[in-house]
């Protein structure tokens, strides 16, 4: 009978090892998810950061060569 309880507990405490070792790898797994979700949100806010810089770029651009375009035309006209 003896045998049997000192069975049962050393299972017990190997399934609480088990338990435990498992929520570890749980966490570990789970931070490194984390730590890739933000670098993958890092570099679309990145992609997204550059687009919106290179529109502004044209906008701009855009922008001059219209005012050159007036400014040019209202120059012939007052000349």
């Amino acid at each position: 009978m003896k045998h049997r309880e000192t069975q049962a507990r050393k299972t017990y405490v190997d399934a609480q090892r088990a338990v435990i070792q498992a929520c570890e790898d749980l966490r570990e797994a789970e931070m490194f998810l984390d730590s890739f979700e933000r670098g993958e949100r890092s570099a679309v806010g990145g992609a997204a950061a550059r687009a919106a810089s290179a529109g502004g770029i044209a906008n701009t651009h855009a922008s001059n060569l219209r005012e050159s375009a007036v400014g040019g035309a209202a120059a012939e006209y007052l000349a």
